[in-house]
């Protein structure tokens, strides 16, 4: 029945352009490619990039001779102003590739904030009833794959259950980010059968969440939560003498439901893993997930006092990282087998990568849609109706911000166009009826048009690039691990064919396949190009160090053996290997002294207690010998 109402409308709406927008949205989160590597972030990217541009530039020439009169909305200028400081925060960035597939979605998400405004589509309450049915779509496959039904595992996935999304995290923070929008299907629904539906939609969510260990779902979805009990209990609505015996129901039915809930997962055995979950914030035996937040939190503060003004460029955060990685605490993940990718902050990344003003841009953009925010809800002209479409709104934009602060959501490929769609309504609905004042004529089609077909073109030839290169070095990865070189190396050779600046680790894995094969010269020219796309990349450091001292060719191993211990100074591998070269130079006392500090820092690293005892053994055990060296 709501599926044939939506086909309906879509026939006869003069608006249906709203409700192509909103299926695509709503069926972007079920796109993924079963292919190893990037299998899900960049196909949906490429979807929504690809689908909603070709329906913004069929509107843009449809409306291309007409002028509109547009109301002034700071927004508007924030937004522009983010965007350019995004872009020209490549000037400082080692890797400017790294940044360009983030950019080009932030631009389309500017261009499609523009096109919501200037055209005021409002996707809402139909956005609430379409994004709920795929969330609850989405909390169901996470479900079933936690239980590990046989009929969904076509979907691939890494950390399970992840729905359709690459990991549980990922899928946890989208349905919590929608959590108010289910809430607003729930609000929105006139018939009783999409209520019940909407509301067992809600339950499984909440399950799922629960399931995933998300403590920043968990954290989000509780505030947001916590701030619609606070206003609902200031309503004027509430505080009625004839709806004291509603309200009194009202709760009654939530205490029973989440009693009800209570038993549910105490008898599954979730219950213990939740508590566990939460206890690991506040232990000391071991380094939890929280603590190590922390402690990259405290590194990258470090980092952003050195670019603050500039930043490191976009998309650059992993390249720098290893300079900071112990600048505050030593980050104890950090290994030649892990390097940190996101700070799992998205505003201390923000900050660090376009410097702090193009964060103040974002932050201002927050604080003013927030502000309107309160603007609105505080008008007698606008009225109920959309103030309630606003409470929803306000709280997946809070959500979103929650998360935020724990993860990297804005790295992906669905939040920030919640993120800009949340902000479109409240720009659209406070120009529309609390400020309308400083209007300007604007014939915004062309300039539009232009920029969405720059921004298409982009997307169009890199992001399946992307795809493939990401794909090549996952089954070239797989060759490796089961030692099949030459077809390692048949793979990754597509791979960099496809995007050749792109993945450093696709030319350190050919270095390290030539240099198993003894192909010193060829393994440090892969290395050599590795570097440039990664200067700080301690796996490769090390390995062309290593190929360096193969070739009997010292000095140049010395050299980046110590750029690697200048990174890894507790590295005692790192410092046994420096101690090899000074002996083959017979600089018998530097050697001495880089095998004690490996020693020191791993007694049970056999290179350098043996060779320190061949150095003594050589030395007569005193060094006499050595004393001139």
């Amino acid at each position: 029945m709501f599926i044939s109402m939506y086909f309906k409308t879509l026939t006869t709406n003069k608006y249906k352009i709203q409700y192509i927008i909103i299926s695509i949205i709503s069926i972007s989160p079920f796109i993924f490619l079963k292919i190893p590597g990037e299998f899900e972030n960049f196909p949906k990217m490429s979807f929504l990039q690809w689908s909603l541009s070709v329906v913004l530039i069929y509107q843009f020439f449809k409306e291309r001779h007409i002028k509109k009169t547009i109301t002034f909305n700071y927004i508007d200028i924030l937004i522009l102003i983010f965007l350019i400081l995004c872009s020209t925060s490549l000037y400082n960035a080692i890797n400017p590739y790294q940044a360009i597939p983030v950019l080009i979605h932030w631009w389309f998400c500017g261009i499609l904030y523009f096109f919501i405004v200037f055209n005021e589509i409002t996707l809402f309450p139909n956005l609430f009833f379409f994004s709920s049915i795929s969330v609850g779509l989405i909390a169901i496959i996470g479900i079933l794959q936690n239980y590990q039904v046989d009929f969904i595992s076509f979907i691939p996935q890494t950390v399970s259950p992840a729905g359709t999304f690459g990991n549980k995290n990922m899928a946890a923070h989208f349905v919590a980010i929608l959590i108010p929008y289910i809430f607003g299907a729930i609000s929105f629904s006139k018939n009783k059968i999409h209520k019940y539906l909407f509301c067992s939609i809600l339950i499984i969510s909440f399950f799922y969440i629960l399931l995933t260990g998300t403590r920043a779902s968990w954290l989000a979805v509780l505030i947001s939560l916590t701030i619609a009990v606070i206003l609902y209990l200031n309503t004027h609505e509430f505080r009625k003498n004839n709806n004291y015996l509603a309200n009194i129901q009202f709760f009654i039915i939530l205490i029973i439901i989440i009693s009800c809930f209570y038993l549910f997962i105490k008898e599954i055995g979730l219950l213990n893993n939740i508590l566990n979950r939460i206890l690991e914030c506040f232990q000391n035996e071991k380094v939890s997930s929280a603590q190590l937040r922390l402690i990259w939190w405290s590194n990258t503060i470090s980092l952003i006092k050195d670019n603050i003004w500039t930043g490191i460029g976009l998309g650059n955060f992993k390249i720098v990282y290893p300079l900071y990685h112990a600048s505050n605490c030593i980050d104890p993940m950090f290994s030649n087998s892990y390097q940190l990718q996101h700070v799992h902050n998205d505003f201390l990344e923000l900050i660090s990568e376009i410097g702090i003003w193009g964060f103040l841009s974002f932050i201002l953009i927050i604080l003013n849609s927030f502000y309107q925010v309160y603007k609105i809800a505080n008008s007698r002209v606008v009225n109920p109706y959309s103030k309630q479409i606003l409470l929803y709104v306000s709280l997946s934009l809070i959500n979103l911000l929650i998360i935020c602060f724990f993860s990297f959501p804005l790295k992906r490929a669905l939040p920030p166009i919640l993120l800009i769609i949340n902000i479109a309504y409240i720009s659209l609905t406070f120009r529309k009826s609390v400020y309308n004042k400083n209007k300007y004529n604007l014939k915004h089609n062309n300039i539009l048009t232009i920029f969405l077909i720059l921004i298409l073109s982009a997307s169009f030839f890199l992001y399946p690039k992307i795809i493939l290169n990401d794909k090549y070095y996952a089954e070239g990865l797989n060759f490796l691990r089961n030692r099949q070189l030459n077809k390692a190396e048949e793979q990754l050779k597509k791979s960099y064919q496809m995007f050749y600046n792109w993945n450093y680790n696709v030319f350190s894995l050919l270095g390290y396949i030539n240099e198993m094969n003894k192909n010193y010269s060829k393994a440090i020219t892969y290395y050599k190009i590795s570097l440039k796309l990664h200067p700080n990349n301690i796996n490769t450091l090390f390995r062309i160090a290593i190929s360096y001292s193969k070739q009997q060719d010292f000095n140049y191993a010395k050299l980046y053996l110590k750029k690697f211990l200048t990174i890894m100074p507790q590295s005692a591998e790192g410092h046994a290997n420096l101690g090899n070269i000074y002996f083959y130079q017979h600089n018998y006392k530097a050697a001495e002294s880089e095998y004690k500090i490996a020693n020191a820092l791993n007694p049970n690293l056999a290179i350098a207690r043996n060779n320190l005892r061949l150095l003594y053994s050589i030395c007569r055990k005193n060094l006499e010998i050595c004393t001139s060296r």
